[in-house]
């Protein structure tokens, strides 16, 4: 592995006219790669986007931003089954392992607590290992298992906006056919059980901590986007079917979400909760994105600089949809 920073040319709009969608602000950090991976990050409207890491040999699978946009999780590894978390600072330094997980189990993915301060990671085990989600501080340490479970793939990690919970993922528990969308509480790890018709896309939290999205199977070429409230025995509502794509899913702001798709692979998908398509942003990617995160996408670009809005009002608690 070797670090390279490096600055590129950039163009950000909306491709196919003028905007009439979500605001567009914030941060984004996507993967993109076909032999090499890269994870770039960009200021949307005030900045260009910079490359953070590059991996020669090692595929990166995904990518999660913390919320005060310092460092960067990501799943990388070699053969699909042989992948660890790292993280990095956004400026390339200070790249660390976090992960270290024994033969037969693999890391699957990252979230960070609302603050900053704390990393969920989770795994798939196959070998008479269990998988297991486990709570670190954001340097890796003090590590704390939350689930664990034996011979199963826990994925899809979304900490809530409120901090309570974490949403994942589970395939394979008590041999149970097809993947489960749980929760599990931060403070005393007990799991709540929220639909049993979970695909393995992405899980994404409205600003407000009260919905799920998350992405079911629609066939062999395509996937749903449903969401829900957060609680158990409440049915799902279909916003969305869309061609196949590598799974990553953020709620953008209270009426929008946005995701990939093999319609274009270099772009970010945006579709409203009634299913209407926006016009996909441009990042300028040179080769098929493969993951994205995106942190507070309703900030407000202006001329003086980063300015909040409705988004960051209900991460805080205020307003609802």
């Amino acid at each position: 592995m070797r670090v390279a920073l490096a600055c590129v040319a950039f163009a950000f709009g909306a491709l196919g006219g003028a905007w009439s969608g979500p605001l567009i602000g914030g941060t984004i950090a996507y993967v993109q790669g076909t032999e090499a991976y890269d994870i770039y990050v960009v200021d949307v409207g005030v900045g260009r986007p910079r490359r953070v890491w590059r991996e020669e040999d090692d595929r990166i699978t995904s990518v999660k931003l913390s919320p005060d946009g310092q460092r960067l999780a990501f799943v990388s590894g070699s053969h699909g089954f042989f992948m660890e978390t790292f993280i990095v600072d956004v400026d390339g330094a200070g790249h660390t392992q976090v992960t270290n997980l024994p033969d037969g189990e693999s890391a699957t993915g990252a979230a960070w607590s609302p603050d900053s301060t704390r990393l969920a990671t989770s795994s798939w085990a196959r070998r008479r290992t269990d998988a297991t989600i486990t709570m670190t501080t954001r340097d890796g340490a003090d590590a704390r298992v939350l689930v664990d479970a034996p011979t199963a793939r826990l994925s899809s990690l979304a900490w809530s906006p409120r901090g309570v919970d974490i949403a994942y993922v589970a395939d394979g528990l008590g041999f149970q056919p097809g993947p489960q969308l749980q929760l599990v509480s931060v403070s005393t790890g007990e799991t709540t059980l929220l639909t049993k018709k979970a695909g393995f896309g992405n899980v994404a939290w409205s600003p407000d901590g009260r919905q799920l999205a998350f992405m079911p199977s629609a066939g062999q070429n395509s996937v749903d986007i449903h969401v829900m409230l957060a609680q158990p025995d409440v049915e799902s509502r279909h916003v969305a079917t869309v061609p196949l794509t590598d799974g990553s899913l953020v709620w953008v702001d209270a009426q929008h979400l946005a995701f990939l798709s093999e319609t274009n692979i270099r772009a970010i998908h945006i579709t409203d909760l009634d299913g209407k398509p926006q016009a996909p942003l441009n990042v300028e990617a040179t080769a098929p994105i493969r993951s994205f995160d995106w942190v507070d996408p309703a900030r407000a670009v202006r001329a003086a600089g980063k300015v909040a809005t409705t988004f960051g009002e209900l991460k805080a608690g205020g307003g609802s949809r």
